[in-house]
């Protein structure tokens, strides 16, 4: 089975002034991070780096060009048979899903994961599994703060939530 931990929405330093050093466990044994956009901070990148973690990032709409000008706005991901697709998200709420839906209904991806609403999910759509992490940082938006972790063990594809 392979690990991954799964986050989003940081907004280091606005919402906190550092990710909180309990991802740290919670992440321990992922073979890669993925982090969903709106990072804000190089910091939050060094410090997952230092934390040991190789980290796949794509840019938010909240991102600074000096925190992510490496990063692109979505990406497709191969872990074997399984396609990842990783986007931010962008403007209401309202129908996010479906709009990156289209985006991706080319690429046919098995799992996708967003950010931007803060609000974690994990659900199966249109036969993909589908995660939104939250944001460990943020409790204005979103009731609790919160990562996921995804695992992979062949065709078989499971994500949860972790509440921190």
């Amino acid at each position: 089975m392979r690990r991954f931990g799964v986050l989003s929405d940081t907004h280091i330093p606005e919402r906190a002034s550092q990710l909180p050093e309990m991802i740290h466990a919670i992440f321990q044994g992922c073979e890669k991070v993925f982090h969903a956009g709106d990072i804000t901070h190089p910091r939050v990148i060094e410090t997952l780096q230092a934390w040991g973690h190789d980290v796949i990032a794509v840019r938010g709409n909240m991102d600074y060009e000096t925190a992510t000008a490496n990063y692109p706005e979505q990406r497709i991901i191969r872990i074997n048979d399984t396609v990842v697709a990783m986007i931010h998200g962008w403007g209401s709420p309202l129908n996010l899903q479906t709009r990156i839906f289209e985006r991706f209904e080319e690429a046919k991806p098995n799992v996708i994961i967003f950010g931007h609403t803060h609000q974690a999910k994990v659900e199966v759509w249109k036969d993909i599994l589908w995660i939104n992490p939250g944001s460990p940082t943020d409790r204005i938006i979103a009731p609790f703060r919160s990562v996921a972790i995804l695992e992979i063990d062949g065709e078989n594809r499971n994500a949860m939530i972790v509440r921190l």
